[in-house]
């Protein structure tokens, strides 16, 4: 992706699993994410090897991502609430 003088912006992420047999930590980035070109980064820490730990931050992530980018309110700060009371329900309904 580029900011908005051109220069290209790399974006990636990376996890170590450590000694637990999965990893429950979730990531997802959104670029170019309207509300101002905003570039958007979420992370879901994991549920320490809970069951349904690595659905529940999946879904965090993913819900938060998709809401966010689906909004048309011109205040980030606004979109990010919402984003973030739909990522909280999507789990708590898991």
């Amino acid at each position: 992706m580029n900011d908005s003088a051109g220069t290209r912006i790399l974006v990636g992420q990376a996890q170590w699993i450590g000694t637990r047999a999965e990893q429950q930590d979730a990531v997802g980035i959104l670029g170019d994410a309207g509300h101002g070109g905003n570039v958007v980064a979420v992370l879901a820490d994991g549920m320490g090897g809970l069951a349904q730990g690595r659905e529940a931050s999946t879904r965090a992530v993913r819900t938060f991502l998709l809401t966010y980018g689906a909004q048309t309110a011109p205040a980030p700060a606004q979109a990010l609430e919402a984003a973030l009371q739909a990522a909280n329900r999507a789990v708590y309904d898991l």
